[in-house]
């Protein structure tokens, strides 16, 4: 029988994608990196990463994991004909950085992906979720273990390769019959580049700010979706990659469906955070409906970015509170009672969402585990869920 990771890669994986240098072995640690209009400013990513790799190197006290950097340089069919040209140049220079400095690296190679050529584009509905999809595909379809999600635009701390050999090397179980690696993931520390000039600083410390208080918040809730959904910070197995799903192909916001998903696999768990750092880039960017390009676009332009009103975070922490408490006694019932009499300003939300009528059919089928039922709660109500429910309860206050 097929396990879940040989599964993925039958069903779901995108396959036959066209690799600009073929033959280049797929390293057990992968670096996954979108690549759209990023010439030259991509070379000073992978200057980071290469100072990562000596770092390491250089201290290094066990046997080193190799590791593969995965491009994959994307363009869509309406793109501009300079975006074309744009992705030309820097698979021109990747194909002679592979061929050259990365051919006898010490550590590292590089593999690039081609879905920018003539007969390879994405279709207008595509984008950023399937460029990273691709290359994560590509690396479970060839044998890696850990996936690195990165940004093309983002540098990374100097013990950013130490923590993924060490990530790697906490979950590989390595037998004589058979190594495997287990189902896990991790997320990395994040700040922001400076800002090019004083309006753009001062706006992505706004936008940090309000990323940090609005996750700190939901903690506080005891919701497990509190982590700040940052592409470039998500590290998993390619285990849990293939449980979860894979990379979604969404436009934008992949990052947070796909965080989503991997905290899904594990809600009794704590969060692993590793100690080191990437740096998203700072720039303004309209290129996504949302993302941090857009919003720092916003603040500059005079847009207040604010966490909800602390009242929304308050009925959630309520919320789960009251789930936490009768869920030991009779969860069915009191749930419902505890919610409709003490929790009344929710409850039109949860009619709308059908959030009762569902948790009738959860309750009958784990009613019999509270760690089954918990698991239960937090799938049905996602950090998807939360959000909708803040919008709801500030649009019925005006």
């Amino acid at each position: 029988m097929k396990n879940t990771l040989e599964k993925y890669c039958t069903k779901k994986a995108v396959k036959n994608t066209a690799v600009v240098v073929p033959f280049i072995q797929v390293q057990p640690i992968c670096i996954c990196i979108p690549v759209h209009n990023e010439y030259p400013s991509f070379f000073s990513t992978l200057r980071s990463l290469h100072l990562s790799s000596l770092t390491y190197l250089a201290h290094q006290k066990t046997k080193a994991v190799p590791v593969s950097i995965i491009c994959c340089v994307n363009a869509r069919n309406s793109d501009a004909v300079s975006i074309r040209e744009n992705n030309a140049k820097m698979m021109y220079e990747l194909k002679r950085l592979t061929m050259s400095e990365y051919n006898d690296h010490p550590l590292l190679n590089l593999i690039v992906l081609d879905c920018s050529s003539d007969d390879l584009l994405f279709n207008d509905t595509q984008g950023a979720g399937l460029a990273r999809k691709t290359a994560m595909d590509y690396a479970v379809l060839h044998g890696a273990s850990v996936l690195a999600c990165l940004d093309a635009d983002t540098l990374v701390s100097s013990s950013y390769i130490y923590c993924l050999q060490a990530f790697f090397s906490n979950f590989m179980n390595v037998s004589p019959s058979s190594p495997s690696i287990a189902s896990a993931w991790a997320l990395t520390g994040f700040s922001h580049q400076r800002g090019a000039v004083e309006e753009e600083e001062k706006a992505v410390r706004i936008y940090e700010d309000y990323l940090l208080e609005h996750s700190s918040l939901l903690y506080r809730c005891g919701t497990p979706y509190y982590p700040v959904a940052l592409g470039p910070t998500i590290v998993c197995t390619a285990q849990a990659y293939a449980e979860c799903g894979g990379m979604n192909t969404r436009c934008a916001g992949e990052d947070f469906y796909f965080l989503q998903a991997l905290i899904k696999l594990h809600v009794h768990q704590d969060i692993v955070y590793l100690p080191c750092r990437v740096f998203p880039s700072s720039r303004i960017s309209q290129r996504v409906p949302f993302g941090t390009g857009k919003k720092i676009s916003e603040i500059i332009e005079g847009n207040v970015c604010r966490v909800f009103e602390k009242t929304s975070y308050e009925i959630l922490f309520k919320f789960i509170d009251i789930f936490k408490r009768t869920k030991n006694e009779n969860p069915m019932e009191d749930f419902f009672h505890e919610v409709s009499n003490n929790l009344s300003i929710l409850m039109p939300f949860l009619e709308q969402d059908g959030f009762f009528q569902d948790w009738q059919k959860i309750f009958i089928t784990h009613h019999k585990s509270n760690r089954n039922l918990e698991y239960a709660f937090h799938d049905r109500f996602d950090g998807l869920k939360i959000i909708r429910m803040f919008h709801f309860l500030e649009n019925t206050k005006q």
